[in-house]
């Protein structure tokens, strides 16, 4: 009893230390005076703070290591944004102006640039697929934009699944149980296929968060692999032929074969969710076959 109350009293103790020290860094050292990131991060220490004073008081050892591992990602998360504030990489990258001057400044390397800043914001930097494809575009033009981006995104994509399988996965093992962990797996795994495709296919799902946890799934990696392509690129080659506007225009005749090709694509999604066990059969098929 008293060593499960010593190692909870050490992981609420490193939990605060680290919650307390992100408040102290970001009013005395940074000075960070973006009102809503503020709240926001505020509001992720306050709450965190609660749980593991809550997991300490009830016993509950699962509240405790919740908090120790969202203060470590917190912290790192953090970390990042400071230092891509301090060094203005932060401005360049989010500027549709900057990030071609960025990728241009590098000469000949500029396409190994834009392959880099593809596979990075997969993993690491906050930004947008569509900025750096229409960046990418205006440089280069759709298809080479949408080549290079293809293979960036699907690298990143590929390093955040691992990052799932080989980090992710023992954390939330130790964090919840190994036999609860694999009760809602066998779950998650009779649709993790579809779920995948739908989520990367679609436009509004953190793309990496995805990947993490799909590798986090027993998915197996070149089912993953031939996922992302197919979802990612679809909407890779959406951005790189039509995000620009100028094969079909956002006013006038093209906002009705926008909505067109949106409903025809929502219909498609539609009956594949309704047929995916006779899709599924199909393919098995074909494979035995072959």
């Amino acid at each position: 009893m008293k060593n499960k109350e010593y190692s909870a009293c050490i992981l609420m103790i490193v939990s605060m230390v680290m919650l307390f020290s992100i408040m102290f860094f970001n009013i005395v050292i940074f000075l960070n005076n973006v009102l809503w990131l503020n709240i926001a991060l505020y509001s992720i220490i306050g709450l965190l703070i609660v749980l593991s004073v809550i997991g300490y008081v009830f016993n509950k050892n699962v509240y405790l290591k919740l908090s120790l591992v969202a203060s470590i990602v917190l912290v790192i998360i953090y970390l990042v944004y400071f230092v891509l504030v301090k060094t203005d990489t932060m401005e360049k990258i989010t500027s549709f102006e900057d990030l071609r001057q960025l990728i241009l400044s590098f000469g000949g390397w500029g396409i190994f640039t834009y392959i880099v800043i593809n596979l990075l914001q997969c993993v690491v930097i906050p930004v947008p697929t569509t900025l750096t494809v229409l960046v990418g575009t205006a440089i280069y033009g759709p298809f080479i934009a949408f080549l290079y981006a293809t293979i960036g995104v699907i690298l990143g994509s590929s390093i955040a699944f691992l990052i799932g399988r080989y980090c992710s996965r023992p954390v939330i093992n130790w964090i919840f149980g190994k036999s609860k962990v694999e009760k809602y797996q066998n779950i998650l795994n009779k649709r993790a296929e579809l779920i995948l495709f739908l989520t990367l296919t679609l436009p509004f799902f953190p793309d990496d968060l995805i990947c993490m946890m799909a590798g986090v799934s027993d998915i197996k990696y070149y089912k993953f692999l031939l996922i992302s392509i197919f979802a990612r690129g679809v909407g890779l080659a959406t951005i790189s032929f039509f995000g620009s506007g100028k094969i079909i225009p956002f006013s006038g005749w093209g906002i009705t074969v926008w909505a067109v090709i949106a409903i025809v694509v929502i219909a498609i999604l539609v009956v594949a969710i309704k047929k995916r066990d006779k899709i599924k059969q199909l393919l098995r098929i074909d494979v035995k076959k072959q």
